[in-house]
């Protein structure tokens, strides 16, 4: 990593607004394609046996003497919509954010055991030239990001507890991320909703005591 004075924020990252600042750090972080990866597990797994069911929600538990032996799950590919049962000598739950409504499958009285949080991010032309992932502080002193893209920059993020998992951006959220932006670059001009090209959303999950 390396210590930026001001002057070295000033010449490397020109847009940053420095009032008030001392200077910056700069550190490297490794970054993937989350979804290049999933689908490289998925398709790994299936060469080594494993059945891939896509779009096949789980809608209760198979039981045999009290215990877990399989999951009854729907396939609805193509509009098809099929009853299906899964049997396995183990089953977990990694369903992410639905964690807690998969175990009340099995317990309608289990108590949560997630908090689940909302963060948006709006794409829009690009910012800087640099390449640089640009990190600040928002005003709730969380971290706050402009990823490069290509011909675009990925703004945000946002973090809004929520009880359910399927959530939308807001125009709230917008103004939000804007008004961050706007403050932390000094801009030629300042970024608008006519800015944004696509918007992104969801949900980030955090274990809880029951």
């Amino acid at each position: 990593h390396e210590v930026w004075g001001l002057d070295d924020l000033i010449a490397r990252e020109p847009l940053s607004a420095v009032e008030g600042t001392n200077g910056a750090v700069r550190y490297i972080e490794f970054v993937t394609d989350d979804s290049r990866l999933t689908l490289a597990n998925a398709r790994t797994a299936a060469d080594g046996g494993a059945l891939i069911l896509t779009y096949a929600p789980a809608r209760g538990f198979v039981t045999e003497a009290g215990s877990v032996v399989g999951v009854e799950c729907e396939s609805g590919v193509e509009g098809e919509c099929l009853g299906a049962s899964i049997r396995g000598r183990v089953v977990v739950n990694a369903s992410g954010p639905w964690v807690d409504a998969v175990r009340k499958l099995e317990d309608p009285a289990a108590p949560p055991r997630l908090s689940i949080t909302k963060g948006i991010h709006l794409v829009v032309p690009r910012i800087t030239d640099s390449g640089r992932i640009l990190a600040f502080f928002d005003d709730h002193e969380r971290l706050f990001y402009v990823l490069p893209m290509g011909e675009r920059s990925v703004i945000g993020t946002t973090d809004t507890p929520v009880d359910d998992p399927s959530v939308a951006v807001t125009e709230e959220d917008k103004v939000f991320l804007l008004e961050q932006i706007n403050a932390r670059l000094d801009l030629p001009r300042p970024l608008g909703h006519e800015d944004v090209i696509a918007e992104r959303c969801g949900v980030r999950t955090l274990v809880v005591e029951p």
